[in-house]
């Protein structure tokens, strides 16, 4: 993590809901065989809802949306992309069976929060998989968070 950092260069943010998830990160890397050389991202910075991040010209609005885990969070782009990491992926949720993850949690997101932001957004970029997702489909078809979604 921290070679990537120093590579690459910029600060590391986590929401402090998910520093357990990194504090454990090297035992689990070993238990799956990955290097235990691997070091920690150095200073490591907290996000929190609302907080708004500088980035270039823009200012990006951190928006904390638990359930794939504790600490998971949305970013707007512009106005024409929401980077939502793990939380959304085609058709579904990131998975809420790992460590600290929550399907009640994902279930009661409600994706009208910010919505003259997401009314914008034409497109949902996870953090894997295919991607990006053209955000009206989403809210069309998925069962979690479209138009459709039931909410806790």
């Amino acid at each position: 993590m921290r070679d990537v950092q120093e590579a690459v260069g910029g600060d590391y943010w986590l929401h402090p809901a998910d520093r357990p998830l990194l504090d454990g990160a090297e035992r689990a890397g070993r238990g799956v065989r990955l290097s235990a050389r691997r070091r920690r991202p150095a200073p490591v910075h907290d996000l929190a809802d609302g907080q708004r991040i500088a980035l270039g010209d823009e200012s990006l609005e951190v928006i904390h949306t638990p359930g794939h885990s504790p600490g998971g969070v949305c970013v707007p782009a512009a106005a024409t992309a929401l980077w939502v990491g793990d939380t959304l992926f085609a058709g579904s949720i990131g998975r809420t069976d790992l460590p600290g993850g929550s399907f009640e949690d994902a279930r009661a997101l409600d994706p009208r929060r910010g919505s003259s932001r997401s009314a914008t957004t034409s497109a949902a970029c996870p953090g894997h998989g295919p991607g990006p997702r053209r955000s009206a489909r989403e809210r069309r078809d998925n069962p979690f968070v479209g138009e459709h979604a039931r909410f806790a």
